[in-house]
């Protein structure tokens, strides 16, 4: 038998979920320094369950709508139990949910009595990471 969610708490969780992630972004655009994040708004953030499934998303540029939950959902098989309070993971690899190799990821893991219950994560463009030519 499966239980039956309150419609209301539901509606109360899912505002105060989308508020987190749009503080989260408004964080992100008050402390960036880089014009691709502050002024173009090439990010994202999200919230997820221990899964790496969904809760809550804010797009601050249409194209990365549901760019961040394919890298969660990898991140949590890679690393299974073996995280800990205080981790925050970087990630831009295509070929485990990445979209580009000049879109990162953060994420961290977020923990309630030693147990893993979400996470928080945004994914941002960068003009340069290090390659050997500009922009790659």
């Amino acid at each position: 038998m499966t239980k039956k969610i309150d419609k209301i708490f539901a509606s109360v969780l899912q505002r105060r979920f989308k508020s987190i992630t749009e503080e989260m972004g408004l964080t992100l655009l008050r402390t960036t320094r880089s014009p691709i994040l502050n002024e173009a708004r090439d990010f994202v953030t999200g919230l997820y369950d221990a899964r790496g499934r969904m809760l809550e998303q804010t797009e601050y540029i249409p194209v990365l709508a549901f760019a961040i939950q394919p890298a969660c959902e990898y991140i949590v098989k890679y690393f299974g139990s073996d995280l800990h309070p205080g981790d925050v993971i970087l990630h831009n690899d295509v070929f485990s949910g990445g979209n580009q190799n000049a879109d990162v990821a953060v994420f961290k893991p977020v923990f309630h009595e030693g147990s893993l219950v979400a996470w928080a994560a945004c994914k941002g463009h960068q003009a340069d990471i290090g390659g050997a030519v500009a922009g790659g």
